[in-house]
């Protein structure tokens, strides 16, 4: 079985940090689905600018962690934001954000337009 997303914490960019610069931060983000640890005390910090994704094998947490993120699923701990707000309100931060869950679905017989 992959390792979940544990104890991590990385600075995705140099220099020193600035809350503003971030727009998205966790700290301690936990997903449990019962005795199972999909994602586990996961502590990231994204700077404006970067460009970031997650890498890993099948079952390490990574659409776990981005549900988490967009507000559509809880943590079972921890905490984050996404450009300041916290992800417990994403109404909040969720119009300002584009994001992919899963497998795109494109329509052959749509433009790139219209498929977006």
């Amino acid at each position: 079985m992959p390792e979940p997303l544990d104890r991590t914490s990385r600075t995705l960019s140099s220099s020193s940090a600035h809350a503003p610069d971030l727009v998205v931060a966790t700290h301690g983000l936990s997903r449990h689905f019962g005795h199972r640890k999909a994602v586990d005390d996961l502590t990231i910090s994204v700077r404006r600018g970067t460009m970031a994704g997650f890498v890993g094998p099948n079952g390490s947490g990574k659409t776990t962690t981005i549900r988490m993120l967009l507000g559509l699923l809880r943590p079972t701990s921890g905490s984050g934001t996404i450009l300041g707000q916290a992800i417990s309100h994403p109404r909040e931060y969720l119009p300002r954000v584009g994001a992919v869950c899963e497998s795109p679905v494109f329509y052959p017989g749509l433009s790139g337009r219209k498929n977006l």
